[in-house]
């Protein structure tokens, strides 16, 4: 439930930033911070772009973001809209269902090489499917794999969209979502200055102290 309420929260905020014409291009875990009550919040708009004919990228540009994350058609240095941060999101909450690893590496418990980080992006520039993450419900399988479908056409449409079916997965039924989502607003109306705004720590900072841990 944490990794499908985190993901919610970035494609709200993703939808919101859309919908204002902005193109986020670097979704990823360092660039999500949790505070200390669990709230999700997507940061650094450091290279985020107007959606316009200016987000076809020259041959001269150079490719932003990370390429752990972004999409095949970023890597190409092609079109960019709202399907890049979709699939980056995708990629996100891939690697919480797969014990921190994206897609292509090797199963946990083996150890990652260089060579297979080449390799799986490779793959995944390449357009070869990417596998199921091995852990969580079917449902929320289908939502990663849809998200991080290779042509943006098969994505989903809009982050709004994506954010309606994590939603779905995570309160059920159309009445129990508005109940959930009227007593999740509620506490999350906090004052600007309030000891909560310190406490905001980069998801993959998080993930990294899980991993020591275990």
């Amino acid at each position: 439930k944490e990794a499908i309420s985190i993901a919610r929260q970035v494609a709200s905020a993703l939808s919101l930033a859309h919908k204002n014409q902005i193109i986020h291009r670097d979704v990823k875990p360092h660039n999500i911070l949790i505070t200390s009550t669990g709230t999700a919040k997507l940061a650094d708009f450091g290279i985020a772009r107007a959606v316009s004919k200016a987000s076809i990228a020259e041959g001269s540009e150079k490719i932003m973001g990370s390429v752990h994350y972004f999409s095949p058609e970023q890597a190409r240095g092609a079109y960019v809209d709202e399907r890049s941060d979709i699939y980056s999101l995708g990629i996100v909450l891939y690697r919480f269902l797969n014990h921190n690893r994206t897609p292509f590496l090797p199963p946990y418990p083996e150890n990652i090489h260089y060579s297979d980080r080449d390799q799986a992006i490779y793959l995944r520039m390449g357009g070869q499917r990417i596998p199921a993450p091995c852990n969580g419900p079917k449902g929320l399988k289908e939502i990663v794999e849809k998200a991080c479908a290779y042509n943006p056409e098969e994505r989903y449409q809009s982050a709004a969209r994506m954010r309606e079916d994590l939603e779905y997965l995570l309160y059920g039924r159309k009445e129990e979502l508005a109940v959930a989502l009227e007593e999740e607003l509620l506490p999350a109306d906090v004052d600007e200055n309030s000891a909560d705004q310190s406490m905001e720590r980069p998801l993959g900072e998080l993930e990294k102290e899980e991993k020591q841990n275990e």
